[in-house]
């Protein structure tokens, strides 16, 4: 009964050890990983933040500071899908004029341009997108992995920013 009692003995040892292994080496990798993809999500919402700020106070959302701006994002470890949409301001269909006096009735209309729609713009108009007073900037920033969750299947928006413009942009 005692080599019984010591193989069992020997047994439960060897598990508590690696157990012991295990909890030092794999929880710490977890905890950094999620202290890095918090740092990721910093980054890339600046960036995002300042990317739409920059576009609405110069007039022009352009495909340089677009680039980047993916370029910081995409330095982590993570993919990214990088989504930009321009609503330009319409001329108001019930807009009443009366001498000096402009009244606007109803909604503004507003042309909504999608990211592959922007890239048109910008390979036909020398990388300039421009923009005008009470246009839309608006940037989304998605991963679908993390640094240690690679088989994610839904993507999940990191960062993201919207601005209105109150400048007209030149040529």
């Amino acid at each position: 009964m005692s080599e019984r009692g010591s193989v069992f003995s020997g047994l439960t040892i060897a598990v508590l050890i690696g157990l012991v292994v295990v909890t030092i080496t794999v929880i710490p990798l977890f905890t950094t990983a999620d202290k890095v993809d918090n740092k990721t999500k910093v980054a890339a919402q600046t960036a995002v933040t300042d990317f739409v700020n920059e576009a609405c106070s110069k007039g022009d959302a352009n495909e340089q500071d677009f680039n980047k701006m993916i370029q910081t994002i995409t330095s982590g470890l993570n993919t990214y899908s990088v989504d930009i949409e321009v609503s330009v301001l319409g001329e108001n269909p019930g807009k009443k004029t009366q001498l000096a006096t402009t009244k606007r009735i109803g909604e503004n209309v507003y042309t909504i341009y999608y990211t592959s729609q922007v890239e048109d713009v910008w390979k036909n108009n020398g990388g300039k997108f421009l923009i005008n007073e009470g246009d839309k900037v608006h940037v989304v920033a998605s991963t679908s992995s993390s640094a240690l969750d690679q088989n994610a299947n839904t993507d999940k928006i990191i960062a993201e920013a919207t601005a209105t413009c109150t400048v007209n942009g030149k040529n």
